[in-house]
């Protein structure tokens, strides 16, 4: 036998005894746009594989639920597999079944990052959030690049209103991923829940470098206003006609008639019932929360923090809206902090300039401080913008006020 010929043998003996050790064979494929080496599976699992992705994507839970439990039956270990089945099992009401199944993904592949944010996601619906807190976590340790990762754990965060660890955390993201788009947007999105506008303004700034879009775009150009720069506000909104991106979805208002009846009617009591029972129907409307802050921090001196919680939820849910951050601005004069009422009033006046009541209340904001000259020009500027007769006629006593203690004091 000649040299290469056992050179040969012995490479292909080397192989073989390599396929059939403990390891089984591998194979990298593009699932869901994302690259993954996982366990060789046979033609026929991922024929019903796919045969379940299509019934997924045109609504058939059953009919996808039953191709992903036949790719079960040649492929029984496949974590992918077993996680997309869970996921079904999830929407379905099964959560103790779906848990059983991500719990197997998981000990086929104890870092899948999508099994670990379903189990996230299902330990928080069995009313567990420390659990699933530690899920994502552990799931943002061992897959430090992936972003999926961060963004569930952010929306979690959010659920529990702790805004100033969603935002480390989306700074942690884009550091590690510094071209990713979806992050400064996320980024930029709580940055204007939590009122640092300038945060915001660095956040949708870099997102709009990555790819303009019109959503974005309008976003920045409301945090540009709050901060008093309309001309850079104007230019965001002109964009990139190449890419004009999609209109966003407006929100139905909601109708809040009957809840402000009661307060004019001096029925605060009954008002804030009411307004409690609007945000239990409409937990993810913004309109619910402002009106029931703005109840609460009017009618309730007790309540402040109860107030404050709303009226930041309300600002989480759809941030930078005049109304919301003059809710703010007012909340914290109550508390005595008169320089950053002063601040959240103005942002507000600048985004909503013909709003008589909100340059009343910054008027108030600068009496507080010292400044009457300053409240005289703004509530020289309010009165001939109301259209409301009892607010006019408080606008003009408080202003005839002003002006004769300035007579007095010369």
């Amino acid at each position: 036998m000649t040299t290469p010929t056992r050179s040969l043998l012995l490479v292909t003996l080397i192989l073989t005894a390599a396929a059939c050790g403990p390891r089984r064979p591998t194979v990298v494929r593009v699932i869901d746009g994302r690259a993954q080496e996982s366990r060789f599976v046979s033609p026929s699992a991922y024929l019903h594989y796919l045969r379940g992705r299509i019934a997924l994507n045109r609504g058939r839970l059953t009919e996808a639920e039953v191709q992903f439990e036949q790719a079960l039956v040649f492929d029984p270990a496949s974590p992918h597999l077993l996680t997309q089945l869970a996921a079904i099992k999830a929407r379905t009401g099964e959560l103790p079944q779906a848990l059983k199944l991500v719990n197997r993904a998981l000990d086929e592949r104890d870092a899948f990052p999508e099994a670990m944010r379903l189990r996230a996601r299902i330990r928080w619906r069995m009313k567990r959030p420390s659990a699933a807190e530690q899920d994502l976590r552990r799931c943002v340790r061992l897959n430090p690049t992936y972003p999926g990762c961060y963004l569930t754990h952010v929306a979690l965060l959010e659920r529990l209103a702790r805004l100033g660890e969603a935002r480390a955390l989306l700074r942690q993201l884009v550091r590690q991923l510094p071209t990713y788009r979806e992050g400064h947007r996320r980024l930029g999105k709580v940055c204007m829940a939590l009122m640092s506008y300038r945060c915001a303004d660095r956040a949708f700034s870099r997102a709009l470098k990555k790819r303009w879009n019109l959503i974005t775009a309008r976003r920045l150009a409301r945090v540009l206003v709050a901060l008093g720069e309309p001309d850079r506000a104007n230019k965001t909104l002109r964009g990139n006609p190449a890419t004009p991106g999609k209109p966003g979805r407006k929100r139905r208002p909601l109708d809040t008639a009957a809840v402000r009846a009661l307060e004019r009617d001096g029925n605060h009591q009954e008002a804030i019932a009411a307004a409690r029972k609007l945000v239990l129907k409409h937990t993810r409307h913004p309109d619910a929360h402002l009106l029931l802050g703005q109840l609460l921090s009017e009618h309730d001196e007790d309540a402040a923090s109860l107030a404050e919680e709303h009226l930041v939820r309300a600002s989480q849910l759809d941030p930078g809206r005049a109304d919301t951050l003059a809710a703010l601005g007012w909340l914290r004069r109550r508390q005595g902090k008169l320089a950053r009422s002063r601040d959240l009033l103005a942002m507000a006046s600048r985004l909503a300039p013909r709003d008589a009541r909100i340059l009343g209340r910054l008027a108030e904001v600068n009496v507080a401080l010292g400044r009457s000259a300053r409240a005289i020009e703004l509530l020289k500027l309010a009165i001939p913008l109301s259209d409301d007769t009892e607010l006019t006629a408080r606008l003009r006593a408080r202003l005839a006020q002003l002006e004769r203690s300035r007579v007095v004091t010369k």
